[in-house]
């Protein structure tokens, strides 16, 4: 090569070195490996996206019902078939057409585990309950004084009774429980959603027995509107107790002494354990945001004497 050549050579070759070098251009090298890099994040998003589209759906995806499509996001939605007014009382079939709007879960520390099966979560929208009493307002078939019809509507909620466990069930107890009779070895339980459920009944039923509810010309107005907010109260609470149900075990006790043969000889016992949300320190939080001067409650000085 001759010498003249050869400086040209070698100065095209500088000219190349520092074009490469300039700010803002990537060498070619380097190009080949970003564009790797980039065409392997993308395969791996595909990958992970086409992977996990199931779980993503649950976050992303408003539940439809196949009779009935929920409205807007997601968020505004409709009365849940299994608990509305035309079906308070939800079946097993309820699971098989929900058209994705639960799935079962798991259990809470302490529920009974044989239960897990009937687990489902289902978006509700809880009823009004008339509380600003204007007649427009539906009513719920729990509400209302304790009239025939309403009774029953509260009859079936708690109409499954004792549970008898089968040996596999009675094993996974974590608390022994009571048999059913002297002569019969049959483990029994309660869940206690149905005796929360009892216990608002008894208070319900109690509440109007100051008022006479038949007599529309009753003249204890007072007690009338006191009427109106236990009644709203108590079918907020309804739907409450119902939308958790709690499925912790309340087991059996010897019944000591046994005051006779007309009674069983074990009683619930009530000192239940259960996994619970911490109370006060939720209670603490919110005190820290309490700055809006509104009150749950109107109190007055005279109920603190």
């Amino acid at each position: 090569m001759h010498e003249t050549e050869l400086t040209d050579f070698k100065s095209h070759q500088r000219s190349l070195r520092a074009s490469s070098a300039r700010p803002g251009r990537t060498a070619p090298w380097m190009q080949n490996v970003l564009f790797l890099v980039l065409h392997l994040a993308l395969a791996t998003t595909w990958i992970i996206t086409l992977f996990y589209h199931n779980r993503l759906s649950v976050f992303f995806d408003p539940p439809v019902h196949p009779s009935r499509p929920w409205k807007g996001s997601g968020f505004n939605f409709e009365h849940c078939p299994a608990m509305s007014h035309d079906d308070p009382l939800p079946d097993a079939h309820h699971g098989a057409d929900t058209g994705g709007a639960g799935e079962a879960s798991g259990l809470q520390e302490f529920e009974f585990a044989s239960a897990s099966e009937a687990v489902e979560y289902v978006p509700y929208r809880f009823e009004q309950s008339r509380w600003t009493g204007e007649p427009s307002e539906d009513t719920s078939p729990y509400e209302g004084p304790p009239t025939g019809a309403v009774n029953l509507q509260w009859r079936h909620l708690v109409d499954v009774g004792i549970l008898a466990l089968n040996p596999e069930q009675e094993a996974s107890l974590l608390e022994p429980t009571m048999p059913a009779t002297v002569n019969d070895s049959t483990a029994l339980i309660q869940l206690d959603v149905f005796h929360q459920l009892h216990c608002l009944n008894s208070i319900r039923k109690y509440v109007y027995q100051p008022v006479d509810w038949r007599n529309d010309n009753t003249t204890d107005q007072a007690a009338v509107k006191y009427i109106v907010h236990i009644n709203h109260c108590i079918e907020y609470l309804r739907q409450a107790l119902m939308c958790h149900s709690d499925l912790s075990v309340i087991v059996h006790s010897p019944r000591v002494p046994h005051p006779g043969p007309e009674y069983p000889i074990w009683k619930a016992n009530f000192s239940t354990q259960h996994t619970c949300r911490n109370f006060w320190k939720i209670h603490e939080w919110a005190k820290q945001y309490n700055t809006s001067g509104f009150e749950i409650e109107r109190w007055h000085d005279a109920e603190f004497a």
